[in-house]
């Protein structure tokens, strides 16, 4: 959300929603037992912290700024879902899926989100 672009402010909304993307991505990647414990603590544990409302408000932000007319705050959590701990486990650990196929895959749904 700050930072230099294409992170932060200076950039373009779709570009900085990727960076974002990108962002949370690799915070999963290093971090992922403990994003997936706090995920899975209490049913919609997620949904209930400080962290997923602020990362659903960016992101839907930066959709309404590429997309006016579309429901930014539903594509804001259907983009969201994609960062799901227990997804993200299931895709690297049973699924091997490697961090450049989903890093690719989760750029192209934000692109057609945003677009």
């Amino acid at each position: 959300m700050r930072g230099p672009p294409p992170l932060g402010p200076g950039a373009p909304a779709r570009d900085r929603l990727t960076a974002f993307l990108d962002a949370l991505l690799d915070l999963w990647e290093q971090h992922g037992k403990l994003v997936l414990a706090s995920e899975t603590s209490a049913p919609g544990a997620r949904y209930r912290t400080g962290a997923y409302a602020a990362w659903h408000q960016h992101t839907m932000l930066l959709l309404a700024e590429c997309r006016p007319d579309a429901d930014a705050s539903l594509d804001a959590h259907l983009l969201l879902a994609a960062l799901d701990a227990q997804l993200l486990t299931h895709l690297r650990e049973e699924a091997a899926v490697d961090h450049k196929r989903l890093a690719r895959g989760l750029r192209e749904l934000a692109t057609r989100l945003s677009a």
